[in-house]
Formats: structure tokens, C-alpha cells, sequence
């Protein structure tokens, strides 16, 4: 019977010592998960702000193109009217 005591000693150390690197594994596991459901988060937000940007910017250039026909014809319309 003494020797089955150390035994069950050293069961008990190997069980606690597996479950200590389960514990950390699954900590970590879960810190990693948490900062890539962050990181996703933060890029969904970039990437919605980059696309109102795109939007408000296809807006002004479209305006910009509008101005300058607007300017052409004028200017056409002013070299017409010079000519004799």
C-alpha cells in the first residue's frame, strides 16, 4: 500500500498540471478570439467610413465635371458671340 500512495501523488500533480496548460490554452484561446472579433469590429467601422468617403467624393467629382462642361459652354458661348 506505501507504494501506491506516491503513485496517486504523482496522478494527482500530472491531472493538476494538465489542467493548468488546459486553463491557460483556453485563456488564451479566448483572448485571441476577443481581439480578432476587435479587430473585425474595427475594420467593418474603417471600411464603412472609406465607403461614405468613396461615395462623397464619386459626389464631388461629378459636380467638379458638371461645373466645367457648365465653364466650356460658356466660354463657347462667348467665342461665338466675338466672332463677327
Amino acid at each position: 500500500m506505501a507504494l501506491l500512495e506516491p503513485i496517486n501523488d504523482l496522478a494527482v500533480l500530472g491531472v493538476g498540471w494538465l489542467l493548468g496548460k488546459l486553463d491557460r490554452w483556453a485563456s488564451t484561446r479566448s483572448s485571441a478570439d476577443t481581439q480578432q472579433a476587435q479587430a473585425l469590429a474595427l475594420l467593418t467601422q474603417s471600411l464603412t467610413h472609406l465607403d461614405k468617403t468613396m461615395g462623397r467624393l464619386d459626389g464631388a467629382i461629378d459636380r467638379l465635371w458638371e461645373r466645367t462642361n457648365e465653364m466650356e459652354h460658356r466660354i463657347s458661348t462667348l467665342e461665338g458671340q466675338m466672332k463677327p
